[in-house]
């Protein structure tokens, strides 16, 4: 057995490294922290409870890896700042108890695959459950003076035989693993092991293994996410490999052993990522890819981020997501609410140990503006990922659209979705048109047209395919935004385009234009526009091109357009509108309580939906939709169609305007009694006496306007 030097009381290398104890028990002792650590205590005091009394067979984690001791980092700033001799056993206890995992096999824990050649390489029965053992790594350091004899052995030859070598080593930051959220996970979780106690357990290589962790983190940043820091594996799976990212960033520099902030610009990227990607109505962010919006639980990096760069807005950001006051998840602890509501069964846990994370670095008296007001662009496109953000303001009233292209790095191919061109749109307090979520890799469970109501790419499992699309010429002006998707690979088309138009025409007042030019082979098929709303949202259908999708607050009203009979004598096109319900086509939804699943809402929004079908046949899939969001008892914004030759004319009354959008698409030519242009598309605006305000073509043709 190697011998083990002795370590030297109070030598801290985490989180309370240039923290001063008893100022930290001055703040708590402080309004308005005191409050704050009184939940935190009580949070506490419960999972302790009940990790005790289910012989810490009670979980949570993130991204499929269980955190079998919860709340042991708050217990170990329980018993250092309050001198808690309880919180302090706990601490002992969990030491205990991961070691003794490590060494045991469990039934049915046996990782398959890559991570269970992992375990296989560390000499492990059973996957090591990473969130426990870094977590207990920090929980000890913070209690290095006080702890016991036996718990300080058990810990150190814990750290010195298993968790420093549990992780891939080069591999894991090579080829597909650089953007794979376990391989991450591992690489890092060790990585925090070895910083804290690979000198002290004379672990021989422990400053290969932070190296590694530093380079995997690298790593991700580079092939797991985009240049604007949104991840490819989605929002939730990004957001779990990000909790775990910035404890080891911040660790890091804080231990004096690097700065990843200033190295890695990214890191930056990745606040800005979920800034852009928040509701409205500041509750959750909206999905891209896979696992649902219930990914973000809890920001509190955002506090690392305010302390880093110094900008306000990370801090209004901050209160507007999980304040203090938060009604879902103050100080960022959904848990009690989503147990309560979804009525499940026994303690609610945080494994994510945000209250800790606040008690530390939250400074109320730091001055920060109403998030309404924060200097950020309301239109955003962000390359790699392909996906577009939109709003009309920062306001709680905003109207918002998210719009995904399918973009992928063949670093990371799991988690993916076949949503080349579909939109989620939120308006006026209510999700309208959803991002479906978890595991829906399939055409039909996105907002995307389908050539004759199949899925080109029938994808199972982690939708390990390398289908993609891409969003291009975007392009945002202040009174609009327009771009496009192309869909062509992801349907097996010659081509398969939709543009779109978010148009402005008062304060948080918008509407959005998507208009499909799809050709599969020459030939006639059905070409089906979908819909998919939330649960709690319901479709009337007014006439053959206009329906309406009626929410708790809001409604979106829906116009249709097709090529005129007289395009396509022969063969004129028809469309017919018609709705059904949806439901999860993973095998998890269906194991699952629906009623607690639909009780929470948008957190699995996956789960039994309406949806509206506008069925058009035709020798080309070309189908204009206008959608117009309202607040309910609003008038319904005028939409006409002209009907024009070999010309697509719709008019909107938005307002003090009255819009025109003309799309001659193939032919590139537009030539009415008002104008004449050598282009595909063109928007004007007009005011109510007919002053042209604006013109626009996609291509910059120029454009001529008749008398």
């Amino acid at each position: 057995m190697t011998t083990i030097r002795p370590v030297i009381a109070g030598n801290s290398r985490g989180f309370l490294a240039g923290f001063a104890v008893q100022e930290l028990q001055r703040k708590i002792a402080t309004p308005p922290y005191n409050k704050l650590w009184e939940l935190l205590v009580q949070r506490a005091r419960e999972q302790i409870a009940a990790g005790r009394k289910s012989n810490f067979s009670i979980y949570t984690g993130a991204i499929g890896w269980l955190n079998h001791t919860p709340a042991v980092l708050e217990a170990a700033l329980m018993a250092l700042l309050a001198n808690d001799a309880d919180a302090r056993a706990y601490v002992h206890e969990c030491i205990k108890f991961i070691a003794d995992f490590a060494g045991r096999a469990r039934p049915g824990a046996v990782a398959a695959g890559y991570a269970g050649e992992l375990a296989a390489r560390a000499g492990l029965g059973a996957a090591l459950p990473i969130h426990s053992h870094a977590q207990v790594a920090m929980a000890a350091d913070i209690l290095r003076p006080q702890l016991s004899d036996e718990a300080l052995g058990t810990l150190l030859n814990f750290m010195r035989h298993t968790a420093i070598d549990y992780n891939a080593g080069r591999n894991g930051y090579t080829c597909y693993s650089a953007g794979n959220n376990i391989a991450w996970c591992q690489s890092t979780q060790a990585a925090v092991c070895a910083l804290l106690w690979g000198d002290d357990c004379a672990h021989p290589a422990w400053r290969t293994v932070v190296e590694h962790g530093i380079a995997h983190t690298r790593g991700y940043l580079k092939y797991g996410c985009d240049a604007a820091g949104f991840s490819y594996e989605g929002t939730g799976y990004g957001h779990g490999v990000f909790y775990n990212m910035f404890n080891l960033v911040q660790l890091l520099k804080q231990s004096g052993y690097t700065d990843l902030y200033a190295q890695e610009p990214r890191l930056r990227a990745i606040f800005e990522s979920a800034l852009q990607s928040m509701f409205p109505d500041q509750t959750f962010l909206t999905n891209d890819n896979d696992v649902g919006l219930h990914g973000a639980s809890s920001l509190y990096y955002l506090l690392f981020a305010y302390r880093e760069y110094h900008d306000p807005a990370y801090l209004s950001f901050w209160y507007a997501y999980q304040g203090p006051d938060h009604p879902l998840r103050p100080y960022g602890d959904l848990f009690p609410w989503l147990y309560r509501v979804a009525n499940i069964p026994g303690v609610a846990l945080d494994g994510l140990s945000s209250l800790f994370f606040t008690v530390l670095y939250w400074d109320a008296a730091a001055a920060y503006p109403p998030l309404e007001q924060i200097k950020r662009p309301t239109a955003t496109y962000s390359p790699g990922t392909e996906r577009a953000d939109i709003r009309t303001s920062w306001s709680r009233n905003a109207v918002y659209v998210n719009i995904l292209g399918a973009g992928r790095s063949h670093m990371s191919q799991t988690h993916r979705h076949a949503d080349a061109g579909h939109f989620s749109l939120f308006a006026h307090g209510d999700y309208l048109a959803i991002d479906t979520g978890r595991y829906n890799s399939n055409e039909d469970q996105h907002n995307v047209v389908l050539v004759d109501g199949k899925n080109h790419v029938h994808v199972k499992g982690w939708a390990m395919d390398h289908m993609k699309g891409a969003l291009l010429n975007f392009q945002a002006h202040a009174d609009f935004t327009y771009l496009k998707a192309d869909m062509a690979q992801m349907k097996g088309c010659y081509w398969a385009d939709r543009h779109f138009f978010f148009v402005n025409f008062g304060p948080d007042q918008a509407y959005l234009v998507t208009l499909d030019n799809i050709n599969p082979d020459d030939s006639q098929h059905s070409f089906w526009w979908q819909l998919q709303a939330n649960h709690d949202c319901k479709f009337t259908i007014a006439s053959n091109n206009k329906a309406a999708l009626h929410g708790p607050r809001a409604r979106l009203d829906l116009t249709f357009a097709i090529p005129s009979p007289q395009d396509f004598p022969k063969s004129p096109h028809t469309l017919e509108l018609r709705q059904d319900v949806q439901e999860w086509q993973w095998p998890y939804g269906r194991q699952q309580k629906i009623e607690g699943i639909l009780a929470v809402g948008v957190l699995q929004s996956s789960v039994r939906r309406p949806r509206l079908i506008a069925e058009v046949t035709g020798l080309n899939g070309v189908i204009l939709a206008v959608l117009s969001p309202r607040p309910q008892g609003d008038p319904p914004l005028a939409v006409r169609q002209r009907e024009r030759r070999h010309l697509i004319e719709i008019e909107v009354e938005a307002g003090a305007y009255r819009d025109t959008i003309l799309a001659a698409l193939d032919r590139g030519y537009i030539n009415t009694e008002s104008v004449e242009a050598m282009t595909e598309l063109l928007f004007i605006r007009r005011t109510a006496s007919g002053e042209v305000v604006r013109t626009w073509s996609i291509d910059g043709a120029s454009i001529l306007l008749k008398a």
